[in-house]
This record gives structure tokens, C-alpha cells and sequence, in this order.
């Protein structure tokens, strides 16, 4: 008699089976091996010159500087293209200075990380200007180009992993641009020329002005491959970080990402008198008080500006007021004065004088309260050139609904300035 087989029963016992010999190939969960710090050491016979060793080199603006010795560099990178407005270049620097690297890569931030430590072997590349910034790449065209991709590897070494960005050098006037080239740089207490427009127009490579503590003016250069390229200019005086250039003579500023742009406070008012301030309708309405002589404030609709003089064909005497709509100062934790102003002729510091009232309604200008400000910066009174006013503090004059500005301008028949005013405004 022949055995019957239970097929079910050979199909669960193949089964077992085969999860018996799963189980046991199951693979156990390790930890991802550690990464691989690169390292590199200089070899033996080559030199180690510091940034600046090397661009003094560079004696001669318009020459080419091929370096033919064995010689390296090392720095930190401080820029490089990840957010667009930085284009097939690194900038590294070390404690002595900073130098632009011109390779002919995209994509470099994979490779070189902001913070990332790098060696360069400078022989076989050259030093030349581009536009008045000192770059290390290679020959092209008889100037300096771009080093070819295939030699970057060549000459580009990584050491360690990357660590943190050196500390931006504080710029804060003209006499810091020069010796600051290629450097990370951070400007405090400055403004752009250009508030509420986007970094970019047309998305065209844009220039926007901005303005130093000391008044000086440098150029924000945004690619219109920027990341950033539509944000907007914020307003007020605030902080930014970027890397410094030169070119034909104009100072550039390259940010590298909007967060390079932060802590500005807009003006409490903006009576830069891109319009005429008379014209303009409540509550932005200035107003004027002649109290003697017949010369008068105007607005300067060439040059936007408001002017007044008691000279006309003669020395005429006048006291002229110049007085701002109404600004409140509640809730805010300070409040700044600030201006350009010129003055020819007369004795400006002494004719001239910014006021300040807190009960002043528009109509009781002979009983209202009017106290004197301390403005640091008088122009001279010999030429025309604008000065910036420095900052009035005017924290003394907080918590108020109703502050007013007042330019009050006076002339004899012996003295007589002319004063110029423009880029006004009070900020927080």
C-alpha cells in the first residue's frame, strides 16, 4: 500500500525552513565608518609663504608675475559660489591676507566649503590684477585667467575638515578699504543708496550703493545669478558682511547669501527730500517760518536737496526756519539725527543751528519750546563739498507723540552762508 503525503504539511515545513535559514543570514545594524579627514604636508625642499608674502610679489599693477619657485600658500576659505553671486573663484585668506583664486570650476562649494583649510601650490600659476584686485590663476590671453579644472586638483589641497570662518575685519571708513582687499569685511552702522529696490533689476548683474559709517561709499555688486537676487533692500542703517574687491578704481562689495545683510532698523521717517518736502502731502508735510529778511528756503529739484542763502547780489540779514512734519517717538528703544549738508561763505557753525521741539502744533511757533542739537560735523564754509552731519543722538527725546526738526538758518548784512541739505532722515 503506498503512503499518502500530506502536501500541506511538506509546504510548512519548507517554509520553516527557509525562514530558519533567513533569520540566520539576517544582517546586524553598524555604524557608518568615520570619514576620511583629508591631511596634506608640504613637501620636502618647498616653501611656506604667508598671502601677503606672496602678493608682494606683485609689484607692478599691469604685470604678470609667473611664480617658477616651489612655493605654497595655505588659507581659509571665506567665498565661494554656492549662492550664486560668486562665480568659478575662491576666496582664502590667512591671518596676514587675502587673496582671490581664479579657477575655471563650477560647483567649487562641494569641493572647498567656507571654513574648509586649504594648501596651494603657487608654482606654475601667476599674479596679476584684474581691475585693480590682485588674483593667482593662470595665463590667458596674455592676462590672468582662470586655471583649468583639470589642474585644480593639481593644485588645490584640502587639510582637515572644514571649521568656522575667520572673524570679518570691521571696515568702517575709506581708510580701511585699501589694505582690506580680498578680505572678509563687516560694515556696521551702514545704509544703502538703493532702500526697497531688489538687489537686481532686470535681472541684469546689478551695482547698488552703500554707504560707510564715515559716509564714504562703496559699491554692493549682485549677480543676477544670485540666490538673494529678488530680495529687497532693507531700509535704515544695519549690518553687512561680504568680500572686498576693487575694480577700475571703485571698491565692490560681494555678499555671499542674504544673511550676510541683517539688523537694519528702518528711520523712524524718511525726509531725504527725494521730492519736494513743501509739496509733499500730510503728515509729511515740512514747513517753513520766516521770521526776517526776504530769502527763503527751496527746494533744489537738480540736486534734491533744500537750500537757502541771505546772499543776493549782497549780504542780506535773515532767520529762516526749515521745520518738519510731526514724528512720534513712543515705543522705540532710541532715535538718531543724521544728515549731508554743505555750506560756503559765511561762519557755518556759528549761523547755523538744528532744532528740536516737543510742543511745537504748526501754529504757536513764537511760544513754543525750541532746544538747540549738537550736530558733530559743520562743513568749513570753504567749497561746496557735502560732509555727513555724524550722528544726534536724540534719546533725550523718547516716548514723545509730537517731535519736530527744525533747520533754522541765520545772515547779516557782513555774513552770509549758503547751507545745502539732503539725506535727511531719523532712525531707530
Amino acid at each position: 500500500m503506498k503512503k499518502s503525503i500530506n502536501i500541506k504539511s511538506l509546504i510548512l515545513i519548507g517554509i520553516i525552513g527557509v525562514s530558519a535559514v533567513l533569520s540566520s543570514c539576517v544582517k546586524q545594524d553598524f555604524a557608518e565608518p568615520d570619514a576620511i579627514t583629508p591631511s596634506f604636508t608640504i613637501p620636502a625642499g618647498a616653501n611656506l609663504l604667508t598671502i601677503q608674502q606672496l602678493k608682494a610679489r606683485h609689484t607692478t599693477p599691469t604685470s604678470l608675475d609667473s611664480i617658477v619657485d616651489d612655493v605654497y600658500i595655505q588659507g581659509v576659505v571665506t567665498g565661494n559660489d554656492q549662492f550664486g553671486n560668486i562665480y568659478k573663484t575662491l576666496y582664502i585668506q590667512d591671518s596676514t591676507s587675502g587673496i582671490v583664486l581664479s579657477l575655471n570650476k563650477t560647483s567649487l562649494f562641494n569641493e572647498y566649503k567656507q571654513g574648509q583649510r586649504i594648501y596651494v601650490k603657487c608654482k606654475n600659476l601667476v599674479l596679476g590684477s584684474y581691475g585693480g584686485t590682485l588674483q593667482l590663476g593662470a595665463i590667458y590671453m596674455g592676462g590672468t585667467g582662470q586655471l583649468p579644472e583639470i589642474a585644480v586638483a593639481n593644485h588645490l589641497f584640502k587639510n582637515g575638515m572644514p571649521g568656522a570662518v575667520p572673524e570679518p575685519t570691521h571696515l568702517r571708513a575709506s581708510a580701511d578699504l585699501a589694505i582690506n582687499l580680498s578680505k572678509l569685511v563687516i560694515l556696521d552702522s551702514c545704509s544703502f543708496s538703493e532702500a526697497g529696490m531688489p538687489f537686481v533689476s532686470d535681472n541684469l548683474t546689478t551695482d547698488r550703493g552703500l554707504k560707510l559709517k564715515d559716509g564714504t561709499t562703496i559699491t554692493v555688486r549682485t549677480s543676477n545669478y544670485a540666490a538673494f537676487k529678488n530680495s529687497i533692500i532693507p531700509a535704515g542703517k544695519g549690518t553687512v558682511i561680504g568680500l572686498l574687491g576693487l575694480y577700475n578704481g571703485t571698491y565692490q562689495l560681494a555678499i555671499r547669501n542674504i544673511n550676510d545683510v541683517y539688523g537694519f532698523i528702518p528711520p523712524i521717517a524718511d525726509a531725504s527730500f527725494v521730492t519736494d518736502p513743501l509739496a509733499w502731502a500730510a503728515p509729511n508735510t515740512w514747513t517753513t517760518q520766516n521770521v526776517t529778511g526776504t530769502q527763503v528756503w527751496a527746494f533744489d529739484a537738480s540736486y534734491k536737496m533744500m537750500k537757502m542763502s541771505g546772499y543776493a547780489g549782497a549780504n542780506y540779514e535773515n532767520e529762516d526756519w526749515l521745520i518738519s512734519p510731526s514724528y512720534s517717538t513712543i515705543n522705540i528703544p532710541s532715535a538718531i539725527l543724521s544728515f549731508d549738508h554743505a555750506a560756503k561763505y559765511g561762519s557755518p557753525s556759528t549761523e547755523l543751528h538744528v532744532m528740536i521741539s516737543t510742543d511745537y502744533n504748526g501754529a504757536n511757533f513764537a511760544t513754543a519750546t525750541w532746544a538747540e542739537l549738537t550736530v558733530p560735523n559743520w562743513p568749513s564754509g570753504a567749497d561746496w563739498t557735502f560732509i555727513g552731519s555724524g550722528d544726534i543722538d536724540l534719546s533725550s527725546y523718547l516716548n514723545q507723540a509730537n517731535v519736530r526738526i527744525a533747520f533754522k538758518y541765520t545772515s547779516t548784512t557782513s555774513s552770509g552762508a549758503t547751507w545745502e541739505i539732503k539725506a535727511l532722515n531719523i532712525r531707530r
